[in-house]
């Protein structure tokens, strides 16, 4: 019989290799195609023009890096924190432009200007939603994943290279 513990471990284990993995496989395509993705970030109105590029060229990079965190066992409470800072944005943007009825498109996958192979058709499907309110409630859940990440006890898959 599974112990609390052991299930625990298994949750948080779990809930680190799927949130880094869509983390790590989010920016590929944004790096490989920062016009692409500035234009996707443009069209949710809500930062300056002088400031899309930027965002465009440094936010894959932080999400990049979040993900790698949340794999390397003394790193991954601060990947989790990182990635919940990133959702907590991701979920003000989609809410805001859904509150104004403002027609966007996600952008969580970039431009889809890389592709790999296996990879390639499962993350589409993780990352692209029918509806806005679909990619909300998807970054809803993954927040609550990171929560328990960064929340995982002492001794438990997160917290275990500590």
């Amino acid at each position: 019989m599974i112990d609390a513990l052991a299930a625990k471990r298994s949750l948080v284990t779990i809930c680190r290799v799927i949130v880094a993995a869509i983390f790590i496989y989010a920016p590929l395509n944004k790096i490989a195609d920062p016009p692409g993705f500035a234009k996707l970030i443009f069209e949710y109105h809500l930062l300056p023009a002088e400031l899309v590029n930027a965002w465009a060229v440094y936010l894959p990079w932080l999400e990049l890096v979040a993900g790698v965190g949340l794999l390397i066992g003394p790193l991954a409470r601060g990947g989790a924190a990182l990635v919940a800072v990133l959702l907590v944005i991701f979920l003000a943007a989609i809410g805001i432009n859904l509150a104004r009825g403002v027609p966007f498109e996600c952008g969580c996958g970039g431009t889809h200007a890389l592709a790999i192979p296996l990879l390639s058709p499962v993350m589409e499907f993780v990352l692209s939603s029918p509806t806005p309110w679909v990619t909300f409630v998807r970054d809803v859940v993954l927040l609550a994943m990171t929560w328990l990440i960064w929340r995982a006890p002492a001794g438990s898959a997160a917290a275990a290279d500590r």
